[in-house]
């Protein structure tokens, strides 16, 4: 079912905004002040660190390491199986795809290294004492639960219309 499509000045003009008031605004200003306090106290650990080559030299490699997996791998990858699901997903399906694609996958790529369970020693069974697989497994479960129980609602919503 498609739904109509707005038409006229209101449409096709420019999208204006004025200032940002009231809760919102005062939301905004804490979140910009918030980062800005985190920037400033990361730029402050750097520049305590900075006497230490090692640990500068460890920093760098993280942030162009980060820059460039994402700029050469992950985006590519992402939009690899974005094209492929375009190509065969029926198109009613393509919206679903893209949450598990993003919420899956970013949990994926940020719980890498405990799935891995990478820094485990046997000498310290409290480092990664959980079954970690297992809770990945779940919140995956869970989004695809989640997002066809939506389709079923919207199913059935549109049904009664």
């Amino acid at each position: 079912m498609s739904r109509p499509v707005a038409s006229g000045p209101v449409a096709s003009g420019p999208v204006t905004s004025g200032p940002v008031t009231g809760a919102a605004g005062v939301l905004r200003a804490l979140l910009v002040a918030g980062g800005l306090g985190l920037l400033g106290f990361g730029g402050w650990k750097l520049l305590d660190s900075a006497g230490d080559a090692t640990a500068v030299a460890v920093i760098a490699v993280w942030l162009l390491g980060g820059v460039l997996i994402h700029d050469f791998v992950v985006a590519p990858l992402g939009l690899a199986i974005a094209a492929a699901g375009k190509r065969w997903l029926p198109s009613t399906w393509q919206r679903e795809a893209v949450i598990v694609l993003v919420v899956v996958g970013s949990m994926t790529l940020w719980s890498l290294p405990v799935l891995s369970r990478f820094g485990a020693r046997p000498d310290n069974p409290t480092l990664l004492d959980r079954n970690y697989v297992a809770g990945w497994a779940a919140v995956c479960g869970l989004t695809l639960f989640l997002l066809l129980t939506r389709r079923l609602v919207d199913g059935v919503r549109a049904r009664r219309r």
